[in-house]
């Protein structure tokens, strides 16, 4: 007799795989190298968006990298979603990847928000973004560059999403691996994004953490 195993099952194995590996604070919950990655066959939990922009490269020391090429005002990604979320709340995780951007592009002036960026989004059950966090490569690094950023995940968040992705410009970027991480130190407070000045075009997606308010 022939078993079949569907989408839906194989995630719903992945969110318990997730979920037993939560039980020690520190240790990835998820660690995706990016060397062995099939844009064509992609992992549970993965998606893509804008296809011909995307592309695994060889890349020295490394394996293979992913490279997006954008053009024509597109936004190519690479996003990987957890959805069962509630396991995390009130926990912060931690988001790690590499880049490396050699280049530049030029920043739209009524968008300044748009760029390349590692982001990070909680949603509600209805869609809506209720905490983010983002970080853009430095521009004209010929060097890799760490981006890693943190997020205190709301207790009404229905899904987690991490994308690296170009937004709007036209550029050449490269990323590689994805870690994340949970923690059981208190989360802290979601950071507010803010418009970037012109002179932030190296790092338009700034974020500030909100200021906690003194005890009385």
């Amino acid at each position: 007799m022939k078993h079949s195993i569907s989408l839906k099952h194989v995630v719903v194995l992945l969110s318990l795989i997730l979920t037993s590996s939560v039980t020690s604070a520190g240790e990835p919950l998820v660690k995706q190298a990016f060397d062995g990655l099939d844009l064509g066959a992609l992992p549970p939990g993965w998606t893509k968006a804008e296809s011909p922009l995307l592309e695994m490269v060889p890349e020295s020391g490394r394996g293979r990298v992913l490279k997006i090429s954008n053009a024509g005002g597109k936004s190519p990604h690479l996003e990987f979603g957890m959805f069962d979320p509630a396991q995390f709340a009130g926990k912060t995780m931690e988001f790690a990847t590499q880049a490396k951007f050699p280049g530049g592009y030029d920043p739209i002036a009524d968008n300044l928000q748009a760029a390349p960026k590692f982001l990070i989004e909680a949603k509600d059950a209805d869609g809506k973004v209720i905490a983010s966090i983002a970080a853009s490569p430095s521009v004209k690094k010929p060097d890799w560059q760490p981006l890693k950023k943190s997020l205190a995940i709301p207790a009404t968040a229905a899904s987690i999403s991490v994308q690296l992705c170009v937004q709007l410009v036209d550029c050449v970027v490269f990323f590689d691996g994805l870690t994340i991480t949970v923690t059981d130190a208190p989360a802290a407070p979601a950071p507010v994004a803010v418009p970037a000045t012109p002179n932030e075009a190296t790092n338009p997606a700034t974020t500030v953490a909100a200021k906690p308010v003194p005890p009385p």
